[in-house]
């Protein structure tokens, strides 16, 4: 396969036998691990790539090769939001719960291209439907009592309980300078 620099979603691979480092494309990953399949073979995508590279072809012919310089990570999120505390009428922050890694690269610019494809795939319901699927819809809170007035069964914020999360889930894919972790760490504060 020939050498392409410069491409979006370029990753260092190396070939073992040569020793050459090139940049591939995810295209090019992929068009590797489905080359010379049988037709009931079932192609790897962009959201499993990185099982099939390492079932088929890691080791055998070509290793990823990612220097130690600088690394991207594109990771996945389920985000939403959360009830904080009823200080200044109440207020809610954002909370990120980690769901994958995705994959590292040296290229800020590559990964960027990266999550925006995924994000896009995303929203058009082509891709990570697994991942969808478990995404909190219409959360209130940490159930049905939350934010109701036990004596009257009515909704009332004065019951509403810090931490509970509420809304919908969406799945959100980003680059960042560090693997993925839950955000925030603490549940904050008023201060």
């Amino acid at each position: 396969m020939e050498c392409v620099g410069g491409m979006v979603f370029a990753m260092k691979v190396k070939d073992i036998k040569t020793g050459k480092i090139c940049d591939w494309s995810l295209e090019q990953v992929l068009e590797e691990i489905n080359r010379d399949r049988s037709e009931k073979w079932t192609a790897y995508n962009e959201s499993d790539w990185r099982e099939g590279w390492d079932e088929w072809v890691e080791g055998d012919i070509f290793t990823l090769k990612i220097p130690v310089e600088e690394k991207f990570y594109v990771n996945m999120y389920a985000c939403g939001r959360a009830y904080g505390g009823p200080e200044e009428g109440g207020w809610f922050y954002d909370y990120g719960e980690f769901r994958h890694h995705i994959i590292t690269v040296d290229s800020r610019l590559s990964a960027q291209a990266i999550a925006d494809r995924i994000s896009q795939a995303i929203k058009n319901g082509d891709a990570w439907e697994r991942d969808v699927a478990k995404l909190k819809k219409h959360q209130m809170g940490y159930g049905p009592t939350d934010g109701v007035n036990p004596a009257t069964g009515e909704g009332d914020d004065n019951y509403l309980m810090a931490g509970g999360a509420w809304g919908d889930e969406k799945l959100v894919c980003v680059v960042e300078t560090s693997p993925g972790k839950d955000y925030p760490e603490e549940r904050p504060y008023y201060e």
